[in-house]
């Protein structure tokens, strides 16, 4: 991991650093208290990585195809 990026975590309050384990496990660490659009933010992804419902997963999905299909479009865009 980047130096600057474990100094941030260390010495500011408020970072919130996710990581992902071989096993698929999620972990949050934060290094205090977090700020509302941390919450917020941090809220959305755990929503997402959760357990969900046919009608989320089929639109996650969609939303996930979407997104690669731009990835596709613009690469097919970008100068060389």
């Amino acid at each position: 991991m980047n130096d600057k990026i474990i100094k941030d975590i260390s010495e500011k309050k408020g970072t919130v650093l996710i990581y992902i384990n071989e096993e698929g496990e999620v972990v949050m660490i934060t290094s205090g208290d977090m700020s509302y659009k941390q919450i917020r933010e941090t809220n959305k992804i755990v929503t997402v990585i959760g357990d969900h419902s046919l009608v989320f997963s089929l639109v996650l999905g969609l939303e996930m195809l979407f997104n690669k299909f731009s990835f596709f479009i613009a690469n097919l865009f970008r100068k060389s």
